[in-house]
């Protein structure tokens, strides 16, 4: 499983701040930020959005995601059975 708190804690440390000025700054707690980054609770999207915005990157390179793919989605929608079914192929490629 990927350590999420890693990465969070990785960019606060990149930009020098401490829990207490992020704390001040975004509104989140010390003690949510704190669990965040040692993995005990996984944040929302909304709080990963917030921090991205704060620190100036996207969700993506927040959460250690690697950004340097190129992403082709091929989406067919098919019919089976009178039902439908969506099928999604995700080729990545550097």
């Amino acid at each position: 499983m990927k350590k999420y708190g890693y990465f969070l804690r990785e960019q606060r440390k990149l930009h020098n701040y401490t829990l207490a000025q992020i704390e001040q700054a975004t509104g989140i707690s010390n003690q949510n930020l704190s669990y965040w980054e040692n993995d005990k609770r996984l944040p929302s999207i909304y709080f990963c959005e917030l921090l991205a915005d704060f620190y100036g990157i996207s969700v993506d390179e927040l959460i250690g995601r690697d950004t340097n793919y190129t992403e082709q989605d091929n989406y067919t929608q098919n019919n089976v059975h009178g039902n439908n079914t969506m099928h999604v192929t995700k080729n990545y490629s550097k």
